[in-house]
């Protein structure tokens, strides 16, 4: 997350005020978690906050559907089911869950509120797809705020669309420390010396020692990973030593 240390830092540094409000867009932050960080940042209030990052990102439309989600989050839209039906009208006809459920299966569910966070789960469990983009994580994540659900899935995933991601086999030595589901940013050894950093999400609670599980990595530059391919195998640190080894399943390029 950017803070507002780091806007003061790129203020002195004479970052243009236009290019300060694309880094806060291309961000994983929410809308109120960037006016919060711009009004603290250079002391003004929200409302001003607020018309930077339109001057900022004036005829954007990715500002623009954050307005809108503002608009929702006030009550001006008639419910949960209106911003389901706008993440429902982006899913392609063929594209399944991976329990196998397509579009015909869940459209209908937006209309009955006691079913939204079957819903809300079920958009949020497609198959990766290059029709998934930022904007539509965007419509999850407010969703689950709204249902008061934890929204760091969609978040996560809208942060792939954006800077892309790597899925991976990852199998830990018997001398690791165990591995929580939340995010971690451990160090990787692609190959010949080099080293990099990505964030890491085991979809199950926990990796123990000398287990193995399927995980999704972001890496935090793409450079030095595009020319990795499924089939490579990458070494795991923790505290600077080789902890595992994670065979490349599918790297994903940042989408439109």
């Amino acid at each position: 997350m950017i803070n507002f240390y780091q806007l003061r830092a790129w203020q002195l540094d004479g970052v243009d005020e236009r290019e300060v409000a694309r880094r806060l867009m291309r961000s994983t932050m929410s809308k109120d978690e960037i006016l919060t960080a711009w009004s603290t940042a250079f002391d003004v209030s929200l409302d001003e906050a607020d018309a930077a990052m339109r001057r900022g990102y004036a005829g954007q439309v990715q500002y623009d559907f954050m307005r809108g989600m503002e608009r929702f989050s006030d009550g001006e839209l008639d419910e949960v089911g209106g911003v389901l039906r706008l993440a429902l009208a982006q899913v392609p006809p063929d594209a399944l869950t991976a329990t196998g459920l397509t579009l015909a299966d869940i459209e209908d569910d937006a209309d009955a509120d006691h079913k939204w966070w079957d819903l809300l789960e079920a958009l949020g469990d497609f198959e990766d797809g290059t029709w998934q983009t930022y904007r539509y994580w965007d419509l999850l994540a407010e969703v689950a705020v709204q249902l008061e659900a934890d929204p760091a899935w969609f978040r996560w995933r809208r942060a792939e669309t954006l800077y892309g991601f790597v899925r991976a086999e990852l199998t830990l030595d018997a001398s690791a420390e165990a591995v929580k589901e939340q995010e971690t940013r451990p160090v990787w050894v692609l190959g010949e010396g080099d080293r990099a950093v990505a964030s890491l999400r085991l979809g199950q609670p926990v990796l123990e020692p000398g287990q193995s599980a399927s995980v999704r990595l972001r890496p935090f530059l793409m450079s030095g990973w595009e020319r990795l391919n499924a089939g490579d195998r990458i070494t795991y640190q923790q505290y600077g030593q080789d902890r595992g080894t994670a065979e490349i399943l599918e790297m994903a390029p940042p989408r439109p």
